[in-house]
């Protein structure tokens, strides 16, 4: 009979720790395990579970980015829920994990994530920004350009310019009026961070002019 390994054992009885700390720790250790979705056990996929609600925001924010990781995009439906959550820093987390998993985005997703673009916290609207070009949706191609343009935060207007990048990687070249306007953003940006990112962006993405001869 094969017996579980001993660091399952272990999770399995401190998932109930009596300190969120503890558990938080825990499931962060679950979600740095090499395992396959087969290999984790019912009892601590249901535990993981019951703990997106657990009372402590630092154990749901753990529990997103480990059934992310563990489950992928059979996570999506179970941290989905939480896009609503009290905590800027849990909703932040699953806006994060959302944009790791491989996934067609519904439009009810997209309009989601849209609007996070204007929430009042930077992070969230960091955070959107960085989803949206992880996803590729195309069609938020202005609201991007937006926020590189006038957000306040450096920071903000950094990721809003990675993602424009990561929508035109690969063989998915950005119209010329896009590019045109990162040229335009480079030029009047004076946030190091932001014109570092710009650069980053330029330098991955296609120019449209020159894609018949590449």
């Amino acid at each position: 009979m094969n017996q579980e390994p001993p660091s399952l054992q272990t999770i399995r009885k401190e998932l109930n720790s009596l300190s969120g700390y503890r558990r938080a720790e825990i499931i962060k250790q679950l979600g740095q395990m090499d395992l396959q979705i087969q290999d984790i056990p019912l009892e601590i996929h249901s535990a993981l579970e019951k703990a997106l609600l657990d009372p402590m925001p630092e154990v749901r924010k753990e529990t997103v980015m480990a059934l992310t990781f563990l489950e992928g995009n059979i996570a999506f439906p179970l941290i989905e829920p939480l896009l609503e959550d009290p905590e800027i820093p849990v909703v932040g987390t699953v806006i994060a994990a959302i944009g790791f998993l491989k996934l067609n985005p519904s439009p009810e997703l997209i309009n989601k994530l849209v609007s996070f673009l204007s929430s009042p916290n930077p992070e969230i609207r960091d955070r959107a920004a960085r989803a949206i070009g992880r996803l590729k949706i195309q069609k938020a191609s202005e609201s991007l350009i937006k926020l590189a343009s006038t957000d306040t935060s450096p920071v903000v207007r950094a990721g809003a310019s990675v993602a424009l990048g990561m929508l035109g990687k690969n063989d998915n070249p950005i119209d010329q009026s896009l590019y045109d306007k990162l040229l335009q953003l480079l030029e009047s940006e004076t946030s190091n961070l932001v014109i570092s990112a710009i650069k980053e962006t330029l330098s991955i993405i296609k120019n449209p002019l020159n894609t018949d001869h590449q």
